[in-house]
């Protein structure tokens, strides 16, 4: 919005707000062997990812936020796309991690992996079973 006059819009989204444990852990560790290059790659190869596994569900990037993203994704998302889209996210992190970071670290941290946190609107979270809605996503 940059004038007084534009039209206000408001949308109904889910929003997923995603981000990498223990991440400034691991940046500190990389920068001490100067492979923040391995960091960075890491972190471009996932927003790829989410945006080309997320455009066939309507999941949009909003915005990036230093170690994850917040995602808008359609409020009428089928749930087993949804979790699949989120579980894809999780194994993607995963084998990025293993492949481009953890042979660098000089200790791996204990916790590692996004934490992704689901926001749905409360007229449509009775539509959905609640507390079927525990996901946790986590690298070992």
């Amino acid at each position: 919005m940059t004038r007084k006059n534009e039209k206000i819009d408001i949308v109904r989204k889910l929003v997923i707000v995603s981000d990498i444990r223990s991440s400034t852990s691991l940046l500190e560790d990389l920068k001490a062997t100067d492979n923040l290059d391995r960091w960075r790659n890491l972190l471009i190869n996932l927003k790829d990812q989410l945006i080309d596994n997320g455009r066939p569900f309507g999941i949009e990037m909003y915005k990036f936020i230093g170690d994850g993203w917040i995602l808008l994704a359609p409020p009428n998302i089928d749930k087993g796309n949804l979790f699949e889209f989120l579980g894809d996210f999780s194994r993607g992190f995963e084998i990025g991690l293993d492949s481009r970071i953890l042979e660098l670290l000089s200790r791996t941290p204990d916790s590692q992996g996004p934490t992704l946190r689901l926001i749905v609107p409360r007229a449509q979270l009775s539509s959905w079973n609640s507390s079927r809605l525990k996901l946790r996503a986590s690298a070992p």
